[in-house]
């Protein structure tokens, strides 16, 4: 496989159709694994400064860094025809390729959702270590469609469940059965 910066335009396209948030991360440095003669992906990932909900967790002060240090891998896919462990030799590939780079990254990082059956398996193959586990405390779903904490915050200037029901009425709605918490993990570049 053949490992390249990918173009914004292709990474936003990838991760609007195949990413289940559906969004792309504006300002993300974006990677690619391609088998020979593909013109698209096996593998992809984003990777993008801190943001909104890792400030918010307090995750450069667990990892003992200041936040402008660490790389989030912020989306990523692998099709379901990748070879074996492709996705832990693309993350290898994309620390290698964070080394020294303008931005003084020393941490990179990210979040497994295990309420949608990511384990982690994939960073602990590639040496990245369990950092934490943060509390899920609700999705938000906006028109029956989920956004992320993230998102909402962009669009409506707030988290407060009760601005957001008195704003969008029946169109708003939260998760309401317990979540498994979001599995953190980091490995030092």
């Amino acid at each position: 496989m053949h490992f390249r910066n990918i173009s914004e335009s292709l990474a936003k396209e990838l991760c609007r159709s195949l990413h289940y948030l559906g969004t792309y991360r504006e300002g993300s440095m974006d990677f690619g694994l391609f088998m020979p003669g593909d013109d698209l992906p096996t593998a992809y990932c984003s990777v993008s400064g801190i943001g909104f909900d890792s400030r918010r967790s307090g995750l450069a002060r667990m990892l003992q860094v200041e936040e402008r240090q660490i790389a989030v891998v912020s989306r990523s896919y692998t099709s379901p025809l990748a070879p074996r462990n492709t996705v832990s030799y693309l993350l290898a590939r994309v620390r290698k390729a964070l080394r020294g780079r303008p931005g003084g990254y020393e941490v990179m990082a990210t979040a497994v959702d295990s309420n949608l059956g990511f384990t982690g398996a994939s960073y602990a193959a590639a040496g990245w270590k369990l950092v934490t586990k943060r509390a899920v405390p609700k999705y938000r779903y906006i028109d029956g469609n989920f956004m992320a904490d993230r998102q909402v915050f962009s669009s409506f200037g707030t988290l407060r469940s009760d601005l957001l029901r008195s704003a969008l009425g029946a169109a708003y709605a939260e998760s309401s059965c317990g979540l498994k918490p979001r599995l953190i993990f980091g490995v030092m570049i």
